[in-house]
């Protein structure tokens, strides 16, 4: 099969494509399948089912073209209504398509689902087919505690309440879900992705679009978008993957292993708890405030800032300065291309060895009072200098560009270090 682009397709047949059409190219000539939404000529049918289905069981409902709709309740109401509307050249035409379908429940072993029924109905000719067949959207009202599993493959899809294990699928349209009280999959080819208040392991793709998620409590949660933004709050989970290709990610209030990470966009994490974070960007920014836990922030070309932080630091850009605050156990802070500025806040400690560096830029590290260690800067074409009394070994002689010494009495070494810069210990003003 082989494919021409649409608006190809429509000038060599003098005609404007129909509104929600699929082209497809085939030996013997043109075909598509469409329902027209601004067609003059529509006929429309409503078909509701009585649904008889308990907690615990699986219901499954799927459509070629329409939205999915289910909301659960409390009440154990359960009824699913399906709205089915075609289009054609006449009146009659658009009728004849609709009679060709029909919407029914067929029970499963797990459960039941809404099956669909029916053959689009070719109009045309040799040269030129179209097959019509109608959009089809369905709503369904179900009790809480039932699993739901709905796709379209075209226009959106919803789910809300306390239903159990969700999947949610759309090949072009909008995926959203809240209230789920189990674990959720909410994919969509080209759409957006939206979930809140929900209670289970979540899964959220798009491939052209955001994923957006807010109040949820997981065990993991996976969110990713091939070129969308991605953003997570309040959230609480072991394990939390964030990732774009193309967009931003930010994360806020969140608890739990945390790695965001986009190639080319900003990564922004606030107010987070645990035992690693990760905040990783290919060309953009990272910045992590009022973070608790080991945090890696790390940028191919980009700043990282770090500020009211609580743990140990990784930091590192090739083409950016590395700036942080806070009270540290652990620092690693590098730039290949920039300034590295740290301070160290009172309550820090050197679990080991710390380590600040830059290849063409200063390097600046700010210790509270009473904060020992030993001292080691370093710079090829730049100044050193120290704000602390130091104690150095007999015989040391201070040089040009160099410093070394014990601080306070010693301790693990902080290793200052530039190529082509000034690196200098300071004393943290308060």
């Amino acid at each position: 099969m082989r494919c021409v682009p649409l608006v190809v397709i429509a000038l060599s047949l003098g005609f404007v494509p129909l509104a929600s059409c699929r082209f497809e190219i085939e030996s013997s000539g043109a075909t598509f399948t469409s329902f027209n939404e601004a067609a003059r000529f529509k006929a429309e049918r409503t078909v509701d089912l009585p649904l008889s289905i308990e907690a615990g069981r699986r219901l499954a409902a799927a459509t070629a073209h329409g939205d999915i709709v289910v909301r659960a309740n409390s009440t154990g109401v359960a009824s699913v209504r399906a709205r089915l509307r075609a289009s054609g050249n006449s009146q009659a035409e658009a009728q004849a398509v609709l009679e060709r379908y029909s919407v029914a429940l067929v029970e499963t072993a797990d459960g039941a689902k809404v099956e669909i029924k029916g053959e689009p109905l070719e109009v045309g000719s040799a040269m030129f087919t179209r097959k019509l067949a109608p959009r089809v959207d369905i709503a369904i009202a179900a009790p809480d505690g039932v699993s739901f599993d709905g796709r379209t493959g075209s226009g959106d899809v919803s789910a809300s309440g306390a239903l159990a294990d969700t999947t949610l699928v759309s090949s072009y349209g909008d995926v959203s879900a809240a209230g789920i009280r189990g674990a959720l999959t909410a994919r969509t080819s080209s759409g957006d992705v939206t979930a809140n208040d929900i209670a289970g392991e979540v899964e959220a793709k798009s491939s052209y679009g955001d994923v957006a998620l807010s109040r949820i409590e997981a065990t993991r949660i996976s969110a990713a978008s091939s070129s969308g933004d991605v953003t997570l709050a309040d959230a609480s989970a072991r394990s939390c993957e964030l990732k774009t290709s193309y967009g931003h990610v930010r994360v806020v209030r969140a608890s739990g292993q945390i790695d965001a990470s986009s190639s080319s966009g900003y990564v922004v994490g606030e107010d987070l708890e645990g035992l690693t974070i990760a905040l990783r960007s290919g060309y953009g920014e990272v910045a992590a405030r009022r973070v608790k836990g080991a945090l890696t922030a790390h940028s191919s070309s980009g700043d990282i800032v770090a500020v009211g932080c609580h743990g140990a630091l990784d930091a590192s850009t090739s083409y950016g300065d590395v700036a942080a605050d806070g009270v540290f156990t652990a620092v690693s802070a590098k730039s290949s291309s920039g300034d590295v500025q740290v301070n160290a806040r009172s309550g820090s400690t050197l679990a080991g060895d710390w380590t600040l560096n830059s290849g063409y830029g200063s390097v600046a590290l700010a210790l509270a009072e009473g904060l020992a260690c030993t001292l080691d800067a370093q710079t090829s074409y730049g100044s050193a200098s120290c704000a602390f009394p130091l104690t150095v070994e007999a015989g040391y002689k201070a040089r040009n560009g160099r410093i070394a010494g014990a601080i306070n009495g010693g301790g693990p070494t902080v290793k200052l270090r530039s190529s082509s810069g000034d690196v200098s210990l300071k004393r943290l003003a308060n």
